[in-house]
């Protein structure tokens, strides 16, 4: 009977697991490895203690450690409890861990995947840093802050839901996470760290909820795959760098951009390291601030190097250093009315400005302020007392400067204007050159310009059409950027009074103020340009996509209203406050050919037998009494 029982005492040994090492983790945990299995048991009740990177008692068996198993009971996983086990695959966490310390599981780069537990509030720094192998991760609403590299270099990482009761997304919390396509941010996040999704290149869109007022600098630096970013009202700071080098960005979404340019934007999240602005849609080339903006801060649109319009509102009374610096594409600028000081380096390095206005109520020109902008082929100061000039303020004073009537020895004697080697007064300053290449064109101007007193000139916006009738009206005093339809004599230059009072047009015409590639159709509009066929000079559809020079206008209406214009059919031009119109626009048959005997209404219909009334003839409009 004894060596019976020995006998199977000894069958049964091969089936039964021992423990090959064991000792304690903990007051009153402790832990077993099993060699056979590979596997490693934490149980007991409380915390487990904190290690380094090489001081936790299983550290021998780091590298063929497969599975671990943590018992009910354990309250917390200690700093490095796991780092460094390459070849763990599995992890069971029980309800019972409250808190998993940091670099807990860094560079276990065999995990595919963990779930933790509801019991869960706080996740360390590094807990899951280069775990390259992970593809899935479930963080429970338990969870309210994700830690500084909480899950850096996880490559394997394709999305990752962030739980409503999570307030702070820690530094690099995601970076070099490659693998990230998309991520939910909840309304709790109020804080996005330093470089948080720095180097995410597959993330190509990210939406920030209304909770965030900071985004930390670098946040999402080099996420060369993100093409969209929705700014909401609640930030109030952007870190330095942002979205720097990120080179797939088409569009930045800013919901307010009245708040926005009073932001605190740290050196520029949206500049020094990004290549340029975008807004809304729109790679940004036309910057207009919006009326009700008071102040722009420092750097806001630093080294925007594709900005090449400008258009500040008289709001405006605070430029902070450096707000425009590097934007070397734009050539003109028309600083607001109200401005006092221009500050240290404003405007530095803008290379490409040509001309620059300089309102009569500003009292300072700082340091630097127009230094490098090696374009610059005339000043114009408004003001008749002098404002303080230091004199390294600019960097050619060779170049005309254009100062008020009777004003000229003043500046001549003035602090750094009597640098200047070339200074007139008079009215030069108020007025622009306009010079028609035909008698009908389109024309956008880059200041607000005053044509009540021009004679000979006209100037049109659109108003309406309606069955091949583009009716246009006549203004007197047009804002910067305004589509115009002006109406003169070819190879005519007009002077042109810059305007102190304007308003706001219904207008079919589009101003361009740099150029723009202009498609036969947007969206569900048809464009169409000013041109001449056949002796006849109207607005002819666009054929095919090219671009117009910056200066020119565009109409643009909707195509469910055009139909009527196919073939070689033109529109006629009619001027709805006078009684002949503003061209010699004919209409043609459908074969191309002009006939000169069709008398319309003014609804566009044609009319055989004309009575009393007013009519579109060849053009024009005819009094028939």
């Amino acid at each position: 009977m004894k060596k019976q029982l020995l006998l199977i005492l000894a069958a049964l040994l091969p089936m039964m697991a021992s423990a090959d090492d064991s000792g304690t983790c903990g007051t009153n945990v402790t832990w077993t490895y099993v060699e056979a299995t590979h596997t490693l048991t934490i149980s007991g009740e409380g915390s487990m203690a904190d290690y380094s990177s090489n001081t936790m008692p299983w550290y021998p068996y780091r590298k063929e450690m497969t599975k671990v198993i943590i018992e009910n009971g354990v309250t917390s996983i200690g700093d490095y409890a796991f780092g460094y086990c390459n070849d763990l695959t599995s992890i069971t966490i029980p309800n019972s861990v409250s808190s998993i310390g940091s670099f807990a599981f860094k560079n276990c780069s065999g995990l595919t995947s963990i779930t933790i537990p509801n019991s869960v509030t706080s996740i360390g720094n590094y807990a899951f840093s280069n775990c390259s192998g992970l593809t899935s991760i479930t963080i429970p609403n338990s969870v309210t802050s994700i830690g500084n590299s909480t899950f850096s270099n996880c490559s394997g990482l394709t999305s990752i839901t962030i739980p409503n009761s999570v307030t702070s997304i820690g530094e690099s919390a995601f970076g070099y996470c490659s693998g990230l396509t998309s991520i939910t941010i909840p309304n709790s996040v109020t804080s996005i760290g330093s470089s948080a999704f720095a180097w995410c290149s597959g993330l190509t869109s990210i939406i920030i909820p209304n909770s965030v007022t900071n985004i930390g600098q670098d946040a999402f630096d080099s996420c060369s795959g993100l093409t969209s970013v929705t700014i909401p009202n609640s930030v109030t700071t952007i870190g330095y760098g942002a979205f720097g080098f990120c080179r797939g960005l088409t569009s930045i979404y800013i919901s307010d951009l009245a708040r926005w340019c009073n932001i605190n934007i740290s050196n520029s999240g949206l500049s020094d390291r990004t290549h340029h602005l975008y807004l809304g849609d729109h790679e940004v080339t036309d910057l207009l601030i919006p009326d009700g903006v008071t102040t722009i801060n420092s750097c806001s649109f630093k080294n925007c190097a594709y900005l090449t319009s400008i258009t500040i509102p008289n709001s405006v009374t605070t430029i902070g250093e450096q707000a425009f610096s590097g934007c070397n594409r734009v050539k003109t600028l028309k600083l607001p009315d109200n401005l006092r000081l221009i500050r240290p380096s404003t405007f530095s390095g803008c290379s490409g400005l040509e001309s620059v206005t300089i309102p009569p109520t500003v009292e300072v020109i700082y340091q630097n302020a127009f230094n490098g902008c090696y374009s610059l082929e005339s000043v114009t100061s408004q003001a008749t007392n002098p404002p303080f000039l230091y004199d390294n303020s600019f960097s050619d004073y060779s170049i005309p400067l254009n100062v008020p009537s009777g004003c000229k020895s003043a500046y001549e004697d003035a602090q750094g204007w009597r640098n200047f080697t070339n200074i007139s007064d008079g009215n030069m300053y108020n007025q622009l050159n306009i010079t028609m290449e035909n008698d009908m064109q389109t024309y956008c101007p880059l200041d607000d310009v005053d044509f009540s007193n021009v004679e000979g000139l006209k100037a049109f916006t659109a108003t309406g059409y309606d069955h091949g009738t583009l009716t246009v009206s006549r203004v007197l005093n047009a804002p910067a950027g305004t589509g115009l339809l002006l109406q003169g004599t070819a190879g005519v230059t007009y002077q042109v009074p810059y305007a102190t009072q304007t308003g706001y047009y219904i207008n079919l015409l589009h101003g361009l103020t740099q150029d723009t590639q202009v498609s036969p159709t947007t969206g569900d509009q048809t464009n169409f340009l000013l041109g001449k066929k056949n002796g006849v000079t109207t607005f002819y559809r666009v054929a095919q996509t090219g671009t117009v020079s910056a200066g020119k206008a565009y109409l643009q209406l909707p195509t469910s209203v055009v139909g009527d214009l196919t073939g070689s059919r033109v529109m006629r031009i009619v001027a709805d406050d006078e009684t002949t119109g503003i061209s010699e626009a004919l209409p043609l048959n459908d074969n191309g050919e002009m006939t000169n005997d069709n008398v319309y209404d003014l609804q566009g219909r044609r009319v055989t037998k004309p009575t009393r009334g007013l009519y579109i003839v060849n053009g024009r409009k005819v009094v028939i009494k």
